[in-house]
């Protein structure tokens, strides 16, 4: 959007609260433990290394000095008499459910106050209260209501040493109509408003708002406080960016308000990654691209400057957020987009076998199926699109990858059998070439999620069919009791153990761990470990030897621990027949990767060929560069060919019959067919002294170059207006 297209008499017209949470998971821990009021609290992750990661930690630990950086263990040592809660662990990972579950109880307080609820986060979320504010103005203007210092205790201006002093100087400028601003915020508006006046009328209005929304928000925290237990912070702004810039800045228990002059008192020592929508690459190279830092260094550059360096939107988009504008709505919503967990497996925790990874995707799919069937009766919709999120160690770097794939049914079974395809088919080498239980690239990221909500209510259940069933069900049971005595005698003769044929299938259970079917997976692997031993040069020899012992030292077989079928724990040793020796290292390999090997050799080779031609190309080039006096001192100091007469006084006849002769430039001994090739040596090695001097001159000779730096003045500060005050808003009452 241009200049020329946006209405700044409306640009500050919203009013947008940005609810908070103060150290959310530490009161909810406190709200179910009344003991731990009061006491320094951190709440740590499921896992007991050194403690455990701290996630959040409450005002008193903070004040001795524990962030959440620390480990357990590490905050024990700034405050030994903290409480370290841990958070429960489901399936292998963090449950987060009773956090969910009391983040939406909050949001049921605020949406009391407003339909205009956008969740943000489990502890925060954003509210437009402007036609909160219109109703309330209205019964000011009706003297139906007063504004009381009890309405807004705890609330604080940006710019301003008191709230009070806020107030002092809004009631001064609406008295006499006069505006002290900076000078790049006069000429931005200068250039953007037909009537100066009536847009200072406009924005002091708006200004008035913000005093009105501090008495809103502050009835808004008390409803929270009172119905939940839970205390929260607030920000008060025209926009969603600036809101949640000053939410942060006094907590806990606090709110606070910046006014449009006050934005760029606020953006001279805001460092631009911290800005929402600036806090991720785009940032990064908005700060590399210009040479910035802080957000007030934006106000050098004009919108053409910046649509020029990025592209339009963008541009126009850093122009306006610079001056304390941004369009952006708050969108009502209640509930989330889609629903999904990860989990993270760092260093050498990193997934390299193909249990590990089936078992992982396995749990996840179950979280996710949970959370989806508890969706689905509290807000009646289906998901109909699964996500697979991982992150692949390739080549030195992790490679962030996303693929997805239609949802058909809620089967934690299916959804990881589904995502198991899905990140086979779209990763190039999928399995190690010489191991197939492993996967070719370590996972260090894994992550499922659902998406593209419909609406489709649950049947309604026949209560008359349900009684039927029940009495049905209750009746076999009474049958099955009576006859139980023989069945279990029968039962135990058919438990009775029977030799198996196979191991494979002797160890393959139908259930793992978490009771889902593993059939699937199972049956995979087998049909790897076949395929891999079928296709193998020597498997026509070794499979009539022992091949039952063979496909064990490739990989284990399927146990009730799946820990104990980690490829990550397993050190498989091949046979020797599986084994060669490279001809060139003497290095021994498998077979399976002595094509790979010699691929290396060759492009070793290839890289050292291209490499001596590249040399020869800067030879050749700096040689024709350099003056002819220099040409001729080269040639005469480095003969690229011996002469007559070094020749025939050099020779020597060696005891194997090889004849020599002594370089003039090292004095040793060259074989005759060989000394071409020393003489060139020596020549390479003078060019490239040469070529190092001639780059070291080159630079010397450049000066370095400085950006000059335009200051602007500022004007100097208005006389002080005659003071006056708003008090018919106020309450008469001292």
């Amino acid at each position: 959007m241009a200049s020329s297209e946006l209405n700044f008499n409306n640009t500050y017209e919203r009013i947008v609260v940005l609810v908070d949470m103060d150290c959310f998971y530490c009161q909810v821990e406190e709200k179910l433990n009344p003991e731990l009021r009061g006491k320094p609290m951190a709440v740590v992750q499921y896992n007991n290394w050194m403690g455990g990661g701290i996630i959040a930690v409450n005002y008193p630990a903070r004040a001795r000095g524990v962030t959440r950086h620390m480990r357990g263990d590490e905050a024990r040592k700034h405050c030994p008499e903290i409480e370290l809660v841990r958070v429960p662990a489901v399936r292998g990972k963090a449950d987060l459910t009773k956090y969910r579950e009391a983040g939406k109880d909050v949001a049921r307080v605020l949406q009391s106050f407003t339909a205009n609820l956008e969740r943000a986060s489990v502890d925060e979320a954003y509210l437009d209260i402007s036609s909160n504010v219109l109703e309330r103005m209205k019964e000011m203007d009706k003297r139906e209501y007063f504004i009381k210092p009890e309405n807004v205790t705890n609330t604080f201006a940006v710019g301003h040493k008191s709230f009070g002093e806020f107030v002092k100087s809004l009631s001064a400028r609406m008295s006499t109509g006069e505006d002290s601003e900076s000078e790049e915020m006069e000429d931005f508006r200068a250039a953007n408003a037909s009537c100066r006046s009536e847009e200072q009328d406009v924005k002091r209005r708006n200004e008035l708002k913000l005093l009105v929304a501090a008495t809103i928000v502050n009835d808004i925290r008390r409803e929270v406080k009172e119905v939940t237990g839970y205390e929260c912070s607030a920000g008060l702004a025209h926009n969603k960016i600036l809101a949640k810039l000053v939410a942060g800045l006094n907590k806990p228990n606090k709110q606070t308000i910046i006014s449009i002059d006050a934005v760029q008192t606020l953006f001279e020592q805001m460092p631009i990654l911290k800005v929402r929508g600036l806090g991720g690459k785009f940032g990064e190279i908005v700060c590399q691209k210009l040479n910035v830092k802080f957000m007030g260094d934006l106000l050098e550059f004009s919108e053409s400057e910046l649509r020029k360096a990025f592209n339009d939107k963008d541009g126009t988009w850093l122009y306006y957020l610079a001056r304390g504008v941004d369009l952006e709505p708050v969108v009502t919503r209640l509930i989330s987009k889609s629903i999904g967990c990860c989990k993270k497996f760092p260093g050498k925790g990193a997934i390299t076998g193909v249990k590990t990874l089936t078992h992982w995707l396995t749990e996840l799919a179950a979280e996710v199926v949970d959370r989806l069937e508890k969706d689905q009766e509290e807000n009646s919709r289906r998901g109909k699109l699964l996500t697979v999120s991982y992150t692949q160690a390739i080549g030195g770097e992790d490679i962030a990858s996303s693929r997805s794939v239609q949802l058909d049914v809620y089967d934690a079974q299916k959804m990881a059998e589904d995502a198991f395809e899905v990140m086979k088919k779209n990763t190039d080498v999928f399995y190690q070439v010489e191991n197939p239980s492993k996967v070719n690239n370590p996972i260090k990221l894994l992550g499922l999620s659902v998406s593209k909500f419909e609406k489709n209510p649950l049947p309604k259940k026949n209560i008359i069919q349900e009684i039927f069933k029940k009495q049905e069900s209750k009746k076999n049971d009474e049958e099955k009791g009576f006859f139980q005595q023989f069945v279990s005698e029968e039962t135990a003769e058919e438990k009775s153990p029977q030799p198996s044929t196979s191991k494979i299938e002797e160890k393959t259970p139908e259930k793992n761990d978490s009771g889902n079917s593993d059939g699937f997976f199972s049956e995979l692997l087998e049909k790897e470990a076949k395929s891999f031993l079928e296709n193998s040069p020597q498997a026509s020899t070794s499979a009539q030897k022992t091949p039952e012992s063979k496909s064990e030292a490739i990989y284990e077989a399927s146990t009730p621990e799946y820990k104990k079928t980690y490829a990550e724990f397993a050190k498989p040793q091949l046979p020797d027949e599986f084994m060669t020796v490279c001809e060139k290292c003497n290095m021994r390999i498998s077979q399976f990767e002595a094509e790979s090997h010699a691929d290396f050799h060759f492009a070793l080779q290839l890289s050292q060929e291209q490499r001596t031609e590249f040399r020869q190309k800067v030879k050749d080039k700096l040689t024709s560069s350099q003056p002819a006096a220099k040409k001729m001192r080269v040639t005469k100091t480095a003969p690229a060919v011996p002469t007559m007469k070094t020749f025939l006084s050099s020779v020597e006849v060696k005891s194997e019959g090889r004849a020599t002769e002594q370089c003039p430039k090292c004095g040793i001994q060259v074989p005759l067919e060989e000394s071409v090739s020393h003489s060139d040596y020596h020549m390479a090695k003078e060019l490239q002294m040469q070529m190092n001097k001639h780059e070291t001159t080159s630079q010397s000779s450049q000066k370095p170059t400085q950006a000059s730096q335009k200051g602007k003045g500022k004007k100097s500060a208005a006389k002080e207006p005659k003071m006056h005050s708003i008090s018919s808003y106020f309450s008469n009452k001292s």
